[in-house]
């Protein structure tokens, strides 16, 4: 009884984060870096890119189930249309998160401490791949935030196939399963990926309140950023 008292506290307390939103090489990194410098704790362990691990492995795991990849989306999107994956894949993360405190890893010692004194945090995380499974996310967490962060196609796609090429051996080497993909090889190849994430947004946005969503463009973030920022945080 006190360990389900307990888990649906830390529910109550966790009720509302701010989830990011917006494909890879489209200015997720900086606005969420930007968000940490306000005071949204975006995670103790973060990526290079100022992703979220915790969140990222999750995530990875809803791809794995529909027999996806960061760089090939088309199954884990028709999966987000089967009531039945969706529903299905909230309870396994669900689990995941809250039983046993899984994600106390996600937090340092110290927010840790504060959550379990009561204490409110103003948190929330970044993974491209959640562009794609925030269906499954609004199951777990239905009164969450979520800001979307959209970037010129041609602009993603090349800051895509640039990152390819660069990188190429290295990936190869060390990190094939996060991040290596020949398909961005191509360039035509990475301005589709870019479509597939657009196509999919406009479809689903629609599932979260208005109230709860707000759009910002990159390019605005660049050349105005003390009113973009002012308006999310406003928001968030």
């Amino acid at each position: 009884m006190t360990e389900s008292i307990e888990k649906n506290t830390l529910k109550t307390q966790l009720e509302s984060p701010l989830i990011i939103l917006g494909m890879h090489r489209s200015g997720t990194s900086l606005t969420t870096r930007l968000m940490a410098d306000c005071g949204v704790f975006p995670g103790d362990r973060l990526s290079i890119n100022a992703e979220s691990v915790y969140f990222r492995k999750l995530n990875e795991k809803v791809y794995k189930a529909a027999g996806s990849s960061w760089s090939n989306i088309t199954e884990v999107c028709r999966k987000m249309d089967d009531k039945d994956f969706v529903s299905e894949q909230a309870l396994r993360l669900e689990r995941l998160v809250f039983d046993g405190n899984g994600i106390q890893r996600f937090f340092s010692q110290q927010l840790w401490s504060q959550l379990q004194g009561g204490g409110k945090v103003d948190w929330g995380f970044k993974d491209p791949r959640t562009t794609v499974t925030f269906p499954v996310w609004l199951k777990i967490f239905p009164k969450a935030r979520f800001l979307t962060v959209r970037r010129n196609g041609i602009d993603v796609a090349i800051s895509l196939h640039r990152r390819a090429l660069k990188n190429n051996q290295l990936w190869k080497r060390f990190s094939p399963m996060h991040y290596f993909s020949a398909r961005m090889f191509e360039l035509s190849e990475c301005l589709e990926l870019w479509a597939e994430h657009l196509r999919f947004e406009e479809k689903h946005l629609e599932l979260i309140s208005e109230e709860n969503l707000k759009r910002i463009e990159y390019e605005k973030l660049l050349r105005d950023p003390y009113n973009v920022l002012s308006e999310v945080l406003s928001f968030a």
